[in-house]
């Protein structure tokens, strides 16, 4: 982990670290009606004109910024400098979904490098 904070994380390494917290995450699926998240869109706004569901698009990518926000703050109040606290992702998955978490964060590692 002392690569993070020099900088030489490689993208396995990102990955794995991913896998691993991907598997924390895992519990059975609450049915539906004791879902809070909204559902998450992924695909294009092209493809939400063409289908009709621009409002579905608009509406998943404002609470995919809120998301960000939300992993920013969750990791400035958990991160000391050296070490982040352990079990951070477990409340943020269950409020926006493991799929919008990934997005969001493949995304901002897209737009940083």
């Amino acid at each position: 982990m002392g690569r993070l904070v020099s900088g030489e994380m490689t993208q396995s390494d990102v990955k794995e670290m991913y896998a691993k917290e991907q598997e924390t995450l895992l519990e059975p699926e609450q049915p539906e009606a004791q879902k809070s998240q909204q559902a998450f869109y992924g695909h294009t706004l092209s493809y939400a004109m063409e289908h009709g569901e621009v409002d579905r698009y608009s509406d998943s990518r404002k609470v995919d910024r809120e998301c960000k926000g939300a992993i920013e703050e969750t990791i400035r109040q958990n991160f000391d400098g050296m070490h982040l606290n352990h079990g951070i992702a477990k409340p943020l998955a269950e409020q926006y979904g493991s799929e919008r978490m990934a997005f969001v964060l493949a995304n901002t590692i897209y737009q940083e490098s």
